[in-house]
């Protein structure tokens, strides 16, 4: 969402419409970024020398609250690509009453996740940096 910034410090200001458009392309790339997480998830469970216990590999990734956050952006993706820009309010109203239940699990064990990263054997770390 680094290109938002420029909407604010544009000195000619955007129209409404304007503003729709780039908000759904920074969901798409959102979305977009989202779904290349499985890609790199794969390897680590199908490479002898990556392979990790499903408990690991849960602990590290969250895969089941990383599930429930893309399709919470798909879903707003969707709805945004069927409103017309006059109904962008009702879309976020409808759809973002569901994020604290979506992004809560996700967050309160972000750090656990992170941790659980960090102490990984040497091998996992680099490969998730060359990533």
């Amino acid at each position: 969402m680094a290109h938002i910034s420029v909407i604010y410090t544009a000195t000619t200001p955007l129209s409404a419409e304007d503003c729709f458009f780039r908000f759904v392309s920074d969901e798409c790339e959102v979305v977009k970024s989202l779904n290349s997480i499985p890609n790199l998830m794969n390897p680590i469970q199908s490479d002898p020398k990556l392979k990790l216990r499903p408990a690991e590999f849960e602990a590290m990734f969250l895969p089941n609250e990383m599930k429930a956050v893309i399709a919470f952006h798909e879903t707003l993706v969707q709805k945004l690509g069927e409103a017309h820009v006059r109904d962008v309010g009702a879309v976020l109203l409808h759809t973002m009453h569901n994020m604290a239940e979506v992004f809560t699990p996700y967050v309160s064990k972000f750090n656990s996740a992170l941790a659980a990263i960090n102490s990984a054997p040497k091998v996992i770390r680099t490969f998730l940096a060359a990533q």
